[in-house]
């Protein structure tokens, strides 16, 4: 394939697929809760800072607990600085510079009649750069990334790097320039306003690769905990799905009960609700629903606590729940932590 079928192909046809002179990025916490849904939950703190980092010409990395919603928020951020939606990948462990930065492929175009003939085809993030489109990278530290970026790693932080490949038509290595003009079979351009965004579950991020202090330089790096407004939401979405209110209540003192020993988020706690509500269309024991609804979403979160924070989820959703009920979660929370808890 040649470059100009490249751009072609995959190239949107938007006005961020053209240069824009010296285009910068002028986010407002505002414009990212426009392309959030009305009941997610989010303090404007973040949204601030996430403006804030981007419009000062950072990339980010959204860390925090799972269920807190980063990969959404991302999602959001990229549609409410560029008007598309990004392009979103995720790592994996045996990621390598191919995959990132790119590498030869048989060239399977109708210009050349050689079968051995190869040529470069972009990675995916030196493609996004291409495609003048910003990228969300998920669960960014099950690479090893700092291998995987390669060349890139200059690229981030705003300068020009000269990669071991060839332009196989006129047999000029390809070199990556920080510009605002139009990319060339020699010279691929990464417009200023382009940005990388990046997800980290830090609940993982024992058992997974490390970042170098180098790599994560070049990054804003942005915690989302458990919004302000957490226990407000949880009875907003309990009332729609009309929960009773014993469970919204103890759903919420769940929130306070594990607050310091282990984050559960909020997507965790709508999934919970939905299973309810859909288990009670043809099974009214909503309390039964309840006790399974803890041990299919919340007690896999609690893998590598200390007993006393298994112990208080089961204190605290026993509280008002029967002796049957409460085995379901007895046996799930041995099952996942070796622990069983008394009442």
């Amino acid at each position: 394939m040649d470059f100009s079928t490249f751009l072609t192909e995959n190239t949107p046809a938007s006005p961020v697929a053209t240069a824009k002179g010296n285009a910068t990025v002028s986010l407002t916490p505002a414009k990212i809760r426009e392309q959030l849904a009305q009941d997610f939950l989010i303090d404007d703190r973040i949204l601030g800072q996430l403006s804030a980092a981007l419009n000062s010409g950072s990339h980010v990395i959204l860390s925090g607990p799972p269920g807190t919603g980063k990969t959404t928020l991302a999602s959001a951020v990229c549609k409410a600085a560029q008007g598309v939606d990004p392009m979103l990948s995720t790592a994996t462990a045996d990621w390598t510079t191919f995959d990132t930065v790119g590498g030869y492929m048989p060239d399977l175009s109708k210009s050349t009649h050689n079968t051995n003939a190869l040529t470069f085809e972009p990675g995916i993030i030196l493609q996004s750069m291409l495609n003048r489109r910003w990228i969300i990278v998920d669960e960014i530290n099950r690479a090893p990334i700092d291998k995987a970026i390669g060349q890139l790693f200059t690229v981030l932080s705003g300068g020009s790097v000269l990669l071991s490949f060839r332009n196989t038509l006129s047999n000029s290595r390809i070199e990556i320039k920080m510009s605002n003009e139009l990319s060339t079979a020699d010279n691929y351009t990464c417009p200023p306003d382009w940005r990388m965004i990046a997800t980290m579950n830090e609940y993982d991020k024992d058992s997974l690769f490390d970042m170098s202090y180098a790599f994560m330089r070049r990054f804003a790096i942005i915690r989302l905990g458990l919004p302000v407004n957490f226990k407000a939401g949880i009875a907003l979405w309990a009332a729609a799905a009309g929960l009773q209110d014993v469970i919204t209540a103890n759903l919420q003192e769940l929130v306070d009960a594990l607050d310091g020993q282990r984050e559960i988020g909020p997507a965790i706690f709508r999934s919970m609700i939905d299973y309810i509500q859909a288990k009670n269309v043809f099974d009214p024991d909503v309390k039964s629903s309840y006790a399974e609804a803890l041990s299919i979403f919340v007690v896999p979160q609690l893998q590598g606590v200390e007993d006393e924070a298994a112990q208080t989820l089961y204190n605290t959703a026993g509280s008002c729940l029967d002796q049957v009920q409460r085995q379901i979660i007895r046996d799930s929370i041995y099952g996942a932590t070796g622990y069983k808890p008394h009442d």
